[in-house]
């Protein structure tokens, strides 16, 4: 356990057992929820780094304080790698999450554009694109907006100082380390394997009679209408999988009848399943446990076998960042 680890530990347990049970619950579980991820370590120790202590508003170069050597070269690096990854003319990384930034989204699939394994509107003619720094692009939470050439200042005054103060240069460093891993050959593997998961999972889904609103999916993400798969609400489901540690988020369907907290469906994807290292034959796996829990959602006892099946499976597979002794030691003490 490094020093920042220990003193949290001594100082703030309330915290820092929560901090460690999630450690352990994100270890022996699986996350499906496809905007989800499991970031590098790298953005761990950047989100955490001294970055955190400085205030740098304004754009490198351009600052309202002193003292920005550094801010601005991250700032720099951040900025040249995105335009690179994207083939984009201009960026602007200081968007603090996806919302603020909004206008053509595709920060589900940024990672699967930044992979080359989708198309990237850039390329056929669009002015401007945003994403975020997570979901599959496995960053910081963060967002970035990139454009032509000549959007930029326009788009850089709507950021700063129209809509927010000065960025968080933690979160943009970390930014610039996730996009120096997605100019990386072995991203591209990854992306193209998050697409082959996902057709496998659906498959084998509906291969054992659940039904998919799309009957498949493109990308990375499938929603699973559960009412008429199983007669059980999107909430039910959700709760259902949860006690056998599997992560999905419960999901309004087209002209869906029930309100959204207890909706029909259910929403999954591949990315986090897919950075921990599992492949076609785990999405087989996966899709098996989904539907048997699914059909026997009330059988208490069925789910808790499963469950131990399950955690028993996904500490084969490696949380990155996340130490097993560490996380394990520290949840038998809660």
């Amino acid at each position: 356990m490094d020093s920042n680890r220990q003193a949290l530990a001594r100082s703030d347990p309330a915290v820092w057992a929560a901090i460690v049970g999630e450690e352990d619950r994100e270890r022996r579980g699986v996350e499906l929820i496809p905007s989800e991820n499991y970031t590098y370590p790298e953005v761990f120790a950047a989100n955490g780094s001294v970055l955190t202590n400085k205030y740098a508003e304004g754009y490198p170069g351009r600052r309202y304080y002193g003292g920005q050597e550094f801010t601005d070269a991250v700032e720099r690096i951040a900025i040249e790698r995105a335009c690179k990854v994207f083939r984009a003319e201009h960026a602007n990384v200081q968007a603090l999450s996806g919302s603020p930034m909004k206008m053509a989204d595709v920060s589900h699939i940024g990672g699967l554009i930044a992979g080359n394994a989708m198309a990237n509107p850039l390329d056929h003619g669009f002015d401007v694109m945003t994403t975020t720094g997570h979901k599959t692009l496995r960053g910081p939470r963060s967002g970035l907006i990139l454009s032509r050439a000549e959007h930029r200042r326009k788009i850089d005054k709507a950021v700063f100082p129209g809509l927010q103060g000065g960025p968080h240069m933690n979160a943009v460093a970390a930014l610039a380390i996730t996009l120096g891993k997605a100019l990386e050959p072995e991203f591209a593997v990854y992306a193209r394997q998050v697409l082959t998961n996902a057709q496998v999972l659906a498959e084998e889904l509906m291969n054992r009679g659940a039904e998919l609103v799309t009957g498949g999916t493109e990308n990375h993400m499938m929603v699973l209408d559960t009412r008429k798969s199983f007669d059980i609400d999107g909430r039910v489901a959700e709760e259902t999988l949860d006690k056998v540690s599997i992560t999905v988020n419960k999901q309004l369907i087209p002209d869906d009848p029930l309100p959204p907290l207890r909706p029909s469906g259910i929403r999954l994807g591949s990315p986090a399943a897919t950075t921990r290292g599992m492949e076609e034959a785990e999405m087989k796996l996966l899709a098996e446990w989904i539907v048997d829990a699914l059909r026997r959602h009330g059988d208490d006892e069925r789910l808790d076998a499963m469950r131990q099946d399950i955690e028993r499976f996904c500490l084969r597979f490696p949380v990155p960042g996340v130490s097993g002794a560490a996380a394990g030691t520290a949840a038998r003490r809660l």
